[in-house]
């Protein structure tokens, strides 16, 4: 189906690039378009017992996740790394995680260590849906004459009607996620494009709005370098501190009632000419220990001179005006404001 829904969107217009879908930058400025989630996976759990399996594993309340309502969360290492950043939902009996399809065989491994005699099943289901992002959504969504989806408003809303689901991933931005089978994403997509005007963008656009609300998403090269409060999760729903134990509590919670924490992700831009690569060691030239003070999560080039980015960074840093990254020619890094509070 993935080979289908590309040539479809190679059709539409689309130039096939590492990847990624690239359209004419122009477009980016409109505030109607959509996009292929073109890097986004999707797990199952299914099974008697997933439920208080998920609810051993991950950093966010399993319990709280219904066909109604997902939300952020985290699945970490014994020593309380996250491993992969996901929004949880649940779909006909089912629990799934929308996360970065790259990390997923890892993950996969990882968890069936846990399993052992309990019954959950665990499958790498990205293909089932294709995965559309929507920015500035209709109220509604016409699939047929008989079929159409009430758009959610609530951060972390889910509407569902026959196996399509729709979520709302963010309290920053009117922005929804589609989760739809071949023939009816072809469907939605050219209804959008063709009768209401929405214009077709990258994937890119949508991890701009990643980065500008701070949401994180974890790659292979930050995945289990980061405590789940470092990438601000705390601040956006994705850590329960009363659900029990789980991999990893023992350092989130410890984080939260015993220490102080010295790290936070904050949003953050520079000029830059080339492609700033994830977990790029941050520096602070005013700190005379010359030690790293930061690593990159996420970013992305606005324009070939320009850069924004997500940085997990010492707080007592955050104020600098001479932060460097390594082995660049990368000027003037400054903080921006975040859409939450610390």
């Amino acid at each position: 189906m993935i080979n289908d829904w590309r040539i479809f969107l190679t059709n539409r217009g689309a130039t096939v690039l590492n990847e990624e879908f690239i359209f004419d930058d122009e477009i980016h400025s409109k505030p109607k378009w959509i996009c292929p989630l073109s890097d986004c996976g999707v797990l199952a759990f299914s099974g008697n017992d997933a439920s208080a399996f998920l609810q051993g594993q991950i950093t966010c309340n399993i319990n709280l996740v219904t066909d109604r309502h997902s939300t952020l969360g985290a699945y970490c290492n014994p020593k309380g790394r996250a491993i992969i950043v996901f929004r949880a939902f649940k779909f006909e009996s089912t629990y799934y995680w929308l996360a970065p399809a790259q990390l997923l065989p890892t993950v996969i491994k990882r968890l069936k260590m846990y399993v052992l005699r309990s019954d959950v099943k665990i499958q790498d289901v990205s293909d089932r849906w294709c995965k559309i992002g929507i920015s500035n959504p209709p109220k509604e969504f016409s699939v047929s004459a008989s079929l159409t989806i009430k758009s959610p408003k609530e951060n972390g809303e889910i509407a569902v009607s026959e196996d399509i689901v729709v979520i709302k991933p963010s309290p920053f931005s009117d922005r929804l996620i589609m989760l739809a089978p071949l023939e009816k994403a072809k469907s939605l997509w050219l209804d959008l494009t063709e009768n209401q005007h929405y214009h077709e963008t990258s994937s890119n656009k949508w991890e701009e709005m990643n980065i500008q609300e701070g949401i994180p998403n974890l790659v292979s090269e930050t995945s289990e370098q980061f405590i789940p409060q470092m990438l601000n999760l705390d601040l956006l729903g994705g850590i329960s501190l009363d659900k029990g134990c789980y991999t990893g509590q023992e350092i989130v919670a410890r984080t939260h009632y015993l220490g102080k924490l010295k790290r936070r992700m904050f949003l953050a831009n520079c000029e830059c000419n080339h492609s700033i690569s994830p977990n790029k060691s941050v520096y602070d030239d005013n700190d005379q220990s010359h030690q790293s003070v930061g690593h990159v999560v996420a970013s992305l080039a606005l324009n070939k001179d320009h850069q924004i980015m997500l940085i997990v960074l010492k707080i007592s840093n955050a104020e600098s005006h001479k932060l460097t990254l390594q082995d660049t020619e990368c000027k003037n890094i400054k903080i921006l404001k975040l859409p939450y509070d610390f």
